[in-house]
């Protein structure tokens, strides 16, 4: 007997605990707000709030097909939390704003009685006449809130059949939502009615206590994003207001060193001839508009492609945590601004450079340069006055496509083509002359590699 007396007391207990599992999974729960509280009735069983992800499979047993998308509109039209019954047959939106207007009425119950019904009248205006609005006040526990029922079809505005309960305080709305294609499920409008019903305002707030608790510093989840970016366009708009100071002063220390070098060279070989050896390379160039803009381009971009990147990454960083944090307006104008600064220079950069080479390729008699490498020193002519230079002239070198670049200072070099030579081959020759170059410089009879 007393193991049926067992078994008959645990099948007890498990019908008890199943008749009681759905009166607690239905009983209502309580919302809170900063400022309000209100009831959820039991009806609804998903509630999504601001924090929610888009991601999350709850959307999917609400009957949300797209969760991200929904998240995109609740942000955009201030929803406080997203209350859906099972399958997602009803849904009542609970937002909340605070702007310019909300911060000037402040609250509805200041308002005077002739101007609520003028701000009652400016509330959800239609101006079609086959979609019917009624609105008047309703009051609850005190407050004033306004009561926006719309019905009717239109061409325009298509199914309209939406009601609206909301009211102002502290300086911020509180509306609550429902709308349908069709005629909305009397169920669905008396819970909305009986959830307004339990708003509860448990906080008020003076004009200061609002201003003041609107400057409420931000949390470190909040700043860290903004401290980020606006380390990011610091570090945009400082590097070159660094960089050119320090590029000019380094320029101007290379051009005294090298006309230094070139005074002595000078001097050391006045009235005297300069033996410069035997011939070893002879090479010559048409310095067409097609090579000077191929060598723009490698000067903007391949010369220059550390900084290229660097500056699209630092763009791509600001950009993206600008919006995807959705930091302050003038935040996101200042990283478009930043943005479109910088792909403006990185674009119209080969156009400068190529038309500064134009100027001083049209110096010369000849399209054609003509260059002449003896054993210590060099000639070019055609381009320019013909010219005889020590091997220091050159500070760096540099080969890209079928160019040989001598660069005589950061932004101006000899152009060869690899084709051109008559006297040598081209890669004899860059292993020859970059010889020459490091030997100056490691010797210090050459300003430094730019």
């Amino acid at each position: 007997m007393k193991p049926k007396r067992a078994a008959a007391a645990l099948l007890a207990a498990l019908l008890l605990l199943t008749c009681c599992l759905p009166v607690l999974a239905s009983e209502p729960t309580q919302w809170k707000g900063e400022d309000y509280t209100f009831t959820v009735p039991s009806a609804f069983i998903y509630a999504f709030g601001p924090d929610t992800s888009g991601d999350d499979p709850t959307w999917g047993l609400a009957g949300v097909t797209s969760g991200q998308n929904q998240v995109q509109e609740n942000e955009e039209y201030g929803v406080v939390v997203d209350l859906y019954s099972e399958g997602g047959a009803m849904n009542i939106k609970v937002m909340s704003r605070s702007n310019e207007t909300t911060q000037e009425i402040f609250d509805l119950r200041e308002m005077a009685e002739e101007d609520k019904q003028s701000f009652l009248d400016s509330l959800l205006t239609v101006q079609v006449d086959e979609i019917s609005v009624e609105r008047r006040f309703v009051d609850i526990h005190g407050q004033p809130f306004y009561y926006l029922r719309t019905d009717g079809s239109s061409e325009t505005y298509g199914d309209a059949h939406e009601i609206i309960y909301g009211t102002l305080f502290n300086g911020h709305t509180l509306n609550f939502d429902i709308h349908a294609s069709t005629e909305l499920d009397p169920t669905l409008v008396s819970l909305l009615e009986e959830l307004v019903q339990s708003v509860e305002i448990t906080q008020r707030l003076t004009r200061e206590e609002a201003a003041q608790a609107a400057d409420t510093p931000l949390s470190p989840q909040q700043y860290a994003p903004m401290l980020i970016v606006v380390g990011l366009l610091l570090c945009m708009v400082l590097a070159p207001l660094i960089y050119v100071p320090v590029r000019r002063r380094l320029d101007k220390k290379n051009k005294a060193r090298m006309t230094a070098l070139l005074t002595e060279h000078e001097r050391r070989y006045h009235g005297k001839p300069w033996e410069v050896g035997s011939l070893l390379y002879a090479n010559a160039t048409d310095c067409t508009r097609e090579t000077l803009h191929t060598f723009s381009l490698f000067h903007a971009y391949v010369k220059q492609i550390r900084s290229v990147v660097l500056g699209t990454v630092l763009c791509v960083l600001i950009l993206v945590t600008a919006f995807v944090f959705r930091l302050e307006w003038w935040i996101k104008l200042a990283s478009v601004a930043v943005t479109v600064y910088f792909a403006y220079r990185v674009i119209s950069a080969p156009g400068t450079t190529e038309r500064i080479q134009r100027k001083e390729y049209s110096r010369g008699l000849s399209s054609t340069a003509q260059y002449m490498f003896y054993e210590d020193g060099f000639r070019v002519s055609g381009v320019q006055p013909m010219s005889v230079y020590p091997y220091f002239k050159i500070l760096s070198v540099r080969r890209w496509d079928r160019y040989i670049y001598l660069y005589t200072d950061a932004d101006n070099a000899w152009i060869l083509d690899k084709n051109g030579f008559s006297v040598g081959e081209a890669d004899a020759f860059v292993a020859f002359i970059r010889a020459k170059v490091a030997s100056f410089q490691e010797k210090g009879k050459g300003p430094g590699k730019q």
